[in-house]
Order: C-alpha cells, then structure tokens, then sequence
C-alpha cells in the first residue's frame, strides 16, 4: 500500500495538474532523437515482487490485477490484499472491480488510517465512473476517518450530482485538422457553446480547463460557487472557479455537459524561446480525452476521435496504460531496464526525466552529466531548474527514443520517472485508447 504521506499529497492535490510544458533554456532542448524497437516484453521487469500489495507499491498494476483470481478464492484475505487489488484495477480502469475489492477491503473493518484510504480510492474509482454522488459519499467517510480532503473538492461534487456528463448525442466519429507549429503541441479548432478558440490536446492536464476570457465569451454556466485551487507543473497553486460547458465541438461530434475549471488568462500563457508570449483559452484535459480513442496522426496533421460506449471500454490484458491522479500514465523502460511508470502528457513539448525516482531505483548509473543549466517553465511563469544528461533510452509502447540529450528535473509529486512529452510522440501515429488501455504506437509510414 501507498505510504500515508504520500496518499495525503495525492488527495490534498486531488485535482492537480500538469499543463504543457515550455521551455526556455541556454541549451538546447529538444536534441536529437533515435527510435528503434524496444527490444524488453511485456513482462520483463528489474523489480522483485510476488505479493499483490508489493506489485502496487512498484506499479506493477497487470501483475497485480492477475492475482485477483487468487486473492478471491481465498478463505480470508487480508485488507492488505483486498485493498492493493482495487487500488491496482481502479488505476487500471477496472471501476466495478475496484469497488467490490474496496468494498470486502472495508468490511473488515481496517484501522482508521487504512479506512481513510480505501474509501478515498472508492471515491475515485466512482468519480471517474461518473457516479458523483457516490464520489461524495466516500470523500465524505474518508474525511470522517481523518484524511484531509480541500472543502472545494466536496463542493465540486456536490454541484456535480445532479448533472450527466459527457453525453454525445449523435456522432461518434470525426476528424479534425491538428496544428503542431512552435510550440509543438498539438492544437484544433473547437467551439465552446457559440465560441470558436483553438484547443490544446493535454492530456497533462487533469481536467479540461478555459480562460476566463473565453468562460465570459462562451456564457459558462457556473457550476456551484466555489473557487478552488490547482497545482500546476512545478507546484505552483493557482485559483480556479467550475462551469459546465453545455455543448464543444470537435469536429463533426458534439459533446454536452462537459465539467471545466476556468482560471485567469494571465495563468494561462507562456513564454517560446524566441520570448514571445504564447496564450492559451482552452486545454482539453483528461476529463475529457478519456470519453475517447484518439489517433493523432502527425504527418497527415489530423487527429480521430471515437466516443467510447459502455460497451467499448474492457481493458486489455496487456494494457500498458494507466489512471493515476486523474491522469494518464503508461509504462516505459530507461535504458533498457522496465517497467516504470511515466506520465503521458500531449501538452508538453518536451521528455524529460524525474530525479527523485531515477535515483531511487538507482538508474542514473552510467548517466553521463551535462551541468548546464536547463529551466522547465510551467504556469504563470514559475520556473525550475535542471541538468542534462547524455545519451538515454526511453522506451514504450515497443518503441525506444535514444535522445542525444534529455533534461533530468527534482519532481516528488508524480511517482513517475519521467514525463513522455511531444518530442517523442510526434515520431508516430498515436493511438491513446481509453477503452482497451492501450497507448499503441506505429511510424508514421506504417500501413494503414
């Protein structure tokens, strides 16, 4: 299981973001970068772990979810077991699962640090099912068994209950011309409501957040009347306020009722490397891209995106992808030695790595050092500085990127080694699938 402090920064950020990823630098950024198949299976791993809470711990969530079978057909599972095993299928996207593991986890009748836990997981599992009510229900428990829990994430649920999500009423398909100029994220046009603005694809971002700017031209409805406060990239709190768009457009498909956190335009830009201001009015965040399987295709700058039925979404057995935190994570290798996890983020122009937990399973052995300086730029223009290192490997989805260089940043936040940002993505033809789990990537000259 989780260590408690490290569960209390995950709820106290409950709805922490990452936005895309800026950088202005000395040195250059975006180096070389040569891509090979990733040679690693599936179920290779460095890391020795058999019991299903030790498989959790390191984020081996496919092992973890394989042993439900066991744990079920024991007489007397322990908390422990039942606890991990629905921490590993809610991370998994396994939502009834999750909740029937969680659920036994707490008719045993745990001690009240672990309750607090369990039931908060039972209030993510049912928050990214779309059953707000119950999400309130069990942040509610979770407060009474004593874990802190921001009075604005309860207020956000409750303004919640009466509403359903994400409904798309006629088409399931459609295609939309992507650009990908400097930056180099990817961006398409959108309407929200009656207003057209381009829509940054981040999946960086936990939820799908406006301007105000465009929040007051598109007539947001508000949702509640509270504000509450995100954490961007580097830690950096930042105010926000909740509005239901009623209808965005992507494409030829409408979704309705899409839940958005409006925030101050002046939060919401960021300085290129030629020290132009670049400003941003809409990210589609994860909320949003997780009603979807998107194929973004950068050679032929377009991106496909597939409403997901009910019926659609069964994770694979070998899915590589995961939700953490409301974010999209996938498993990667670092210099050949996997599985870690990384988080996947479509609105960051750059890769880069976690220093904190490269050096925890104590792979920046034979890492060779570039001392410069390198500045990661995230909102309203907090900074934070880095180094390079030479010559690594990152692999996923069968791929391996050998950057000439890639920047290595002090991050205690994400429990991930790294961020896979767009210098790496932009080689393929992406395919994010939320219903199998699945982050598939081919080149792009690859048949169709």
């Amino acid at each position: 299981m989780m260590e408690r402090p490290a569960v209390a920064r995950a709820v106290a950020g409950a709805l922490a973001l990452a936005l895309g990823v800026f950088v202005t630098t000395g040195c250059a950024l975006r180096s070389e970068v040569s891509i090979a198949p990733l040679l690693i299976k599936p179920d290779d791993t460095i890391r020795a772990a058999n019991r299903v809470e030790d498989l959790v711990e390191v984020g081996d969530y496919p092992r973890a979810v394989a042993l439900a079978a066991i744990v079920d057909a024991k007489t007397d599972p322990t908390t422990a077991e039942l606890a991990a095993l629905g921490k590993a299928e809610l991370v998994s996207g396994r939502f009834e699962e999750a909740k029937r593991h969680l659920r036994a986890a707490l008719l045993k009748k745990p001690f009240r640090d672990a309750y607090a836990d369990i039931a908060w997981n039972l209030s993510q599992a049912e928050w990214l099912d779309r059953n707000y009510a119950a999400a309130l229900h069990w942040a509610e428990k979770a407060i009474e068994y004593g874990l802190e829990i921001r009075p604005w994430h309860l207020r956000l649920l409750e303004a919640l209950q009466s509403e359903k999500t994400f409904v798309v009423p006629r088409a399931r398909d459609t295609v939309v011309r992507i650009e990908h100029k400097a930056p180099s994220i990817p961006r398409i046009e959108t309407r929200v409501n009656d207003a057209t603005v381009m829509g940054i694809i981040d999946s960086g971002a936990v939820m799908t957040i406006v301007s105000d700017r465009l929040a007051g031209e598109a007539k947001l409805r508000p949702l509640g009347d509270s504000t509450g406060t995100f954490f961007g990239l580097l830690g950096e709190p930042i105010e926000v306020r909740f509005a239901m768009i009623d209808r965005i457009t992507l494409g030829e498909m409408e979704v309705e009722s899409v839940p958005v956190a409006v925030m101050a335009g002046e939060k919401m830009k960021f300085v290129t490397l030629n020290r132009t201001p670049f400003h941003i009015d809409l990210l589609i965040g994860a909320n949003l891209l997780r009603e979807f399987r998107i194929e973004l295709d950068f050679d032929a700058s377009t991106a496909k995106f597939h409403y997901l039925e009910a019926a659609e979404r069964s994770p694979a057995a070998d899915q590589n992808l995961f939700i953490l935190n409301s974010k999209p994570y996938v498993h990667g290798a670092v210099n050949g030695q996997g599985w870690f996890l990384f988080q996947l983020d479509t609105g960051s122009e750059i890769t880069y790595l976690n220093s904190v937990e490269i050096s925890r399973w104590k792979l920046q052995r034979g890492f060779a050092k570039m001392y410069q300086g390198t500045e990661l730029q995230g909102l309203g223009g907090a900074t934070k500085r880095g180094i390079m290192v030479e010559d690594v490997a990152v692999g996923i989805a069968r791929w391996e990127g050998t950057f000439e260089t890639l920047p290595l940043y002090s991050s205690e936040t994400t429990g991930a080694v790294g961020l896979i940002g767009e210098d790496f993505l932009h080689r393929f033809r992406v395919t994010l699938d939320f219903g199998s789990m699945k982050l598939t990537l081919d080149p792009p000259n690859a048949p169709q």
